[in-house]
């Protein structure tokens, strides 16, 4: 299976960065966290799925299908 990297910007409710989300591939320990701007980049297959989390924020689900940028 072809790895392709997906990247995005993580941001609060108001458009801020959040720094240091953890973006995680589900059902894996494979996984990054966003830097001081928000970014992140990480190597997935076209149907995985990405766990987007924050201390004090709902955990995210985002399926991937295909696309390389998810913000």
């Amino acid at each position: 299976v072809k790895l392709t990297k997906v990247s995005g910007r993580i941001v609060d409710e108001k458009g801020n960065p959040v720094a240091g989300a953890t973006i995680v591939i589900q059902g894996t320990t494979q996984g990054v966290a966003s830097d001081a701007e928000g970014n992140y980049t990480i190597p997935v297959k076209p149907d995985d799925i990405l766990r987007v989390s924050f201390i004090g924020y709902k955990p995210e689900i985002v399926e991937v299908k295909g696309k390389t940028k998810l913000n």
